[in-house]
């Protein structure tokens, strides 16, 4: 199963494992903070998006999406970071087609945050 939601969402879990691997005894868990602070952040980033979408503020589309673009791959989600590498071109461009691209974003997040999210609970249940 975890083979399928890896290709369904592009999510490298070897990202994930290398920041894992940053990891020293004793100390909060490394990979936990970067999670909850990419959630945290992208839902914020999304937020904004989705008014710059609304508003057609193209500027705002390709500032927030350069954002996203940089920290899904650092996460691992690669095809949220395709999806965000796209959507900036299209804002760069003016081109309408930002509407279709942050609907398909949007839902790519979404499976995204689920996998994270599920990442955090077997983190807590392994206390």
């Amino acid at each position: 199963m975890k083979s399928l939601m890896i290709e369904k969402v592009s999510l490298n879990f070897k990202c994930l494992d290398d920041i894992r691997s940053l990891q020293r005894e004793g100390y909060p868990s490394v990979l936990a903070r970067v999670i909850s602070v990419y959630l945290q952040q992208t839902m914020e980033t999304i937020n904004i998006l989705s008014l710059g979408v609304r508003n057609e503020d193209y500027e705002k589309i390709t500032n927030c999406a350069h954002k996203m673009k940089s920290s899904s791959a650092m996460i691992g989600a690669m095809k949220l970071s395709s999806l965000s590498r796209e959507l900036e071109i299209a804002g760069r461009h003016h081109d309408l087609v930002v509407h279709t691209l942050f609907s398909q974003l949007e839902s790519e997040y979404l499976q995204v945050e689920q996998i994270l999210r599920d990442e955090l609970k077997k983190m807590d249940g392994n206390r």
